[in-house]
């Protein structure tokens, strides 16, 4: 596609019939700043993807109602700042190494979220993760400035998480091992070590034991 500041569109008719696979493709687009997709439905379940990699002046990106829509590509955005995705197929969300400071995402075929390295500062900058009902996997790593986490709504269905290399103080180190400790699922790994991220106190440690108990890996800093 030729290169433009900026793409808004509405979709509401599915791609011909006998084609399999319809892939939007901005890569490398260094002149695209904003990307809004709204309404793409597709009644034949073709699979639909987004590449928008490399897209180096990317700042906005905003999908909503894809119902077909099952992977995209956000890999080298290195000015994106706000990322808005609700109602997509899509499982797996990678936002790692990207400067996000806003990241709103909804959808009960998320699985996995992976933000680490971003520039989000609270559990509210990454929509409270009350959206994901079936998320089983969080990475934050070293995400420098996220100095409040709360896991609450997602306790019962993540199975990893990894906020290694982080900044949390004891009473939100607490709260994830406790949470997960009383809601989620047995064998899981929680990774809560290096960075500053706080030693667990004594609550915390008996969390990490329970959970340890059921089976779960539990990294905290000593």
């Amino acid at each position: 596609m030729s290169k433009t500041s900026d793409f808004n569109a509405r979709f509401y008719c599915a791609p011909a019939d006998g084609v399999s696979d319809v892939v939007v493709d901005f890569s490398g687009d260094t002149a695209l700043e904003s990307f809004y997709l709204f309404d793409w439905s597709d009644p034949n379940t073709v699979t639909e993807s987004i590449d928008l990699s490399g897209c180096t002046a990317l700042r906005t990106v905003a999908l909503e109602r894809l119902n077909a829509l099952t992977s995209i590509d956000l890999s080298g955005l290195s000015a994106l700042s706000r990322v808005y995705i609700v109602d997509a197929l899509i499982p797996v969300i990678d936002l790692s190494n990207t400067p996000a400071t806003s990241i709103a995402i909804q959808g009960a075929a998320v699985l996995s979220l992976d933000i680490s390295g971003t520039l989000v500062t609270s559990y509210s900058d990454i929509g409270y993760l009350s959206n994901l009902p079936s998320l089983t996997t969080l990475v934050a790593r070293d995400c420098a400035l996220l100095i409040d986490l709360v896991i609450s709504n997602a306790r019962t269905t993540l199975t990893h998480l990894d906020v290694s290399g982080g900044v949390l103080d004891e009473s939100h180190i607490r709260a994830i091992l406790v949470d997960l400790s009383n809601f989620a699922p047995d064998n899981g790994v929680c990774d809560l070590s290096g960075g500053t991220n706080a030693p667990p106190s004594a609550g915390g440690l008996v969390a990490k034991a329970n959970l340890e108990a059921r089976g779960w890996t539990v990294s905290t800093n000593s």
